[in-house]
């Protein structure tokens, strides 16, 4: 699955734990669009939602990066 910005979104770790987002072509984190789980096999099942994704102002600009579907 990739977000509207064409970077695929994968489970990334940080000090809060393991989370959902996207990284740019240099490794840079660019948006977060889940809570945060214990593994990363955990945070491929958490769900996908705007709450978090318009929290980063990097992550679309704060349009959100995932797109509903209906």
């Amino acid at each position: 699955m990739k977000c509207r910005r064409g970077f695929e979104i994968k489970a990334y770790h940080s000090a809060a734990g393991w989370y959902l987002g996207t990284h740019d072509e240099m490794g840079f984190p660019q948006c977060r669009i889940s809570g945060y789980a214990k593994t990363e096999d955990e945070a491929y099942h958490l769900p996908l939602t705007r709450e978090y994704a318009e929290e980063n102002r990097y992550c679309h600009f704060n349009a959100g990066c995932i797109e509903r579907e209906e």
